[in-house]
């Protein structure tokens, strides 16, 4: 009962010391102020010469591997599976690589597949991102679809989606691309 009692008292005393009688020569509570970090690119890799930004962590605790960049892009190995690559994009915020986000998400593409599956990325010359996606049941025809994004500071946003039917020995090289990074 009695440190209840003193902490009570202790709490009362620590909440008058930062009230504002109208004394100029006591305690007064100062304002609180909120800073917001900007997400937006502030530099290029090259740009943080002799402060290189530190790759990201990839999914074993190792730095990721940096495989390709598109102006402010980045893009990282983060993670393998038995036959695609996942690759992670960053934007440099403040010579930091900052996670670029879809659907508040950070994202994570394969890149690579398998007889019946292929996934992979283009950047295009316009700076958006198309990511390309193939299955088949037969190794012959695949059904493919393509999404291309924005990226606006750290979040990437779609803006497009097309599907379309691939014949592999119609259109090797079309096929190729689902493959592959091309950036």
């Amino acid at each position: 009962m009695r440190s209840a009692f003193v902490g009570g008292v202790l709490a009362l005393a620590l909440l008058s010391g930062c009230s504002d009688d109208g004394d100029d020569d006591g305690p007064q509570a100062q304002a609180a102020t909120t800073t917001t970090a900007t997400t937006e690119p502030t530099a290029e890799p090259a740009d943080c010469a002799g402060a290189d930004p530190v790759p990201p962590e990839a999914a074993d605790g190792l730095p990721a591997e940096l495989v390709a960049t598109d102006g402010d892009l980045t893009f990282a190995v983060v993670d393998h599976g038995a036959s695609v690559d996942v690759v992670a994009l960053y934007a440099t915020v403040d010579c930091a690589y900052e996670p670029v986000l879809l659907d508040r998400e950070a994202t994570a593409f394969a890149v690579g597949g398998s007889v019946t599956h292929g996934d992979g990325i283009r950047c295009e010359d316009d700076g958006r991102i198309t990511v390309l996606s193939a299955t088949s049941d037969d190794g012959q025809t695949y059904q493919a679809t393509t999404v291309t994004y924005e990226v606006d500071g750290t979040a990437m946003v779609e803006v497009d989606r097309d599907a379309a039917t691939i014949e592999a020995g119609e259109d090797p090289d079309g096929l190729a691309a689902y493959y592959r990074l091309d950036c």
